[in-house]
């Protein structure tokens, strides 16, 4: 167990000053306005935004506004980050409410940005890429097959008592093994 647990509190060391950062705190401020920013170009949603159709519908408009995979990417389309943006964060909030995550900011390849750490699962969820992936392959359906695949895995972590995640990840490890 204790090799999960160092890896798990370096992995928190590593990541804790970036959360301290004006910009993300800046960002992380603004997520009111930004959602309303999404809802705003995404008004059809469901009752309940963050369902497994809630994701298919903003998907769909997703779809509508970016043409192609450079479109949705604010490393390549830094003009369209106003449109970016709101789908990161729908996406991203829908993993925080529905799946107990939390915001953290992260330092991916391509620098450092949003992403949503959940308790059951690694890597992080990477919104900038689940964006773009959803352009690379636009086949409407891929943000609601990752709402549900999260859903199962959610619901074992729940049901396992939502144990922290070094002991979930041992848990888990050790259940595939066997």
């Amino acid at each position: 167990m204790s090799e999960y647990v160092e890896a798990y509190e370096r992995e928190k060391r590593r990541i804790e000053p970036f959360q301290q950062r004006p910009e993300w705190l800046e960002w992380v401020a603004g997520m009111d306005a930004g959602l309303a920013d999404f809802f705003h170009l995404v008004p059809d949603l469901p009752e309940d935004p963050w369902s497994t159709d809630g994701a298919r519908r903003a998907e769909a408009a997703a779809l509508k506004i970016f043409p192609d995979m450079p479109s949705a990417s604010a490393d390549r389309t830094p003009d369209n980050l106003h449109l970016i943006d709101p789908f990161r964060r729908f996406l991203g909030e829908l993993m925080v409410r529905r799946f107990d995550g939390d915001w953290v900011y992260i330092d991916f390849d391509r620098g450092l940005g949003p992403a949503v750490r959940l308790p059951y699962a690694s890597p992080y969820v990477d919104l900038s890429g689940t964006l773009t992936a959803a352009m690379a392959r636009p086949t409407g359906d891929m943000w609601a097959a990752i709402v549900s695949r999260q859903t199962a895995a959610h619901a074992k972590w729940v049901e396992a008592g939502r144990p922290e995640p070094p002991l979930w990840f041992q848990m888990r490890d050790e259940a595939s093994v066997s």
